[in-house]
């Protein structure tokens, strides 16, 4: 498994994970609801993702943004 992801790209997915998963429980919607779960979903990969900087969606597709040395 090569790291594939870099730092701007890490920083947006855990921002945005980090919303998704407020806006679930914190929203006005229910999080148990459609649009809560899957809201919960796509935070928690963009969060995982991010935290450990690798994302198989790039690697499938030959995508990196990290830099050579970092």
């Amino acid at each position: 498994m090569h790291l594939n992801v870099g730092s701007w790209d890490r920083i947006a997915r855990l921002a945005i994970g980090i919303a998704l998963i407020a806006y679930a429980f914190l929203g006005l919607s229910s999080p148990w609801s459609a649009m809560g779960i899957g809201a919960i979903a796509a935070g928690l990969i963009l969060a995982v993702t991010g935290l450990i900087s690798w994302c198989p969606i790039w690697a499938a597709l030959g995508v990196n943004t990290r830099k050579a040395n970092g």
